[in-house]
């Protein structure tokens, strides 16, 4: 017979962290604008990982995005623009969303 009980320790799982979208403004740094993001400063973790999520989140609101790595002073800077997709590009990712 089932009993209830106090939940244990559980591990956390990375899908408990603070998801990407509230840990940073992106609907600041999609503004098509240029942006200057500083490594351990503006994103912390690997900067490959951290350069596909936005990709990925770029993509998900129907934008590209345009990035380039800056090392200078000791540090790494990761320059990105978002900017709209073409009116093809949007077809064919609307397309896959309804997949």
């Amino acid at each position: 017979m089932a009993i209830k009980r106090e939940a244990p320790q559980w591990r956390q799982s990375p899908r408990d962290k603070e998801s990407f979208v509230l840990r940073y403004p992106l609907h600041e740094w999609f503004d098509e604008e240029v942006w200057e993001l500083k490594e351990g400063v503006d994103f912390t973790g690997s900067l490959k990982q951290f350069r596909q999520s936005l990709y990925y989140h770029a993509r998900q609101g129907f934008q590209k995005l345009r990035t380039k790595i800056e090392r200078r002073d000791g540090h790494t800077y990761l320059i990105i623009q978002a900017y709209p997709m073409t009116g093809d590009e949007l077809a064919r990712e609307q397309a896959k969303n309804r997949l």
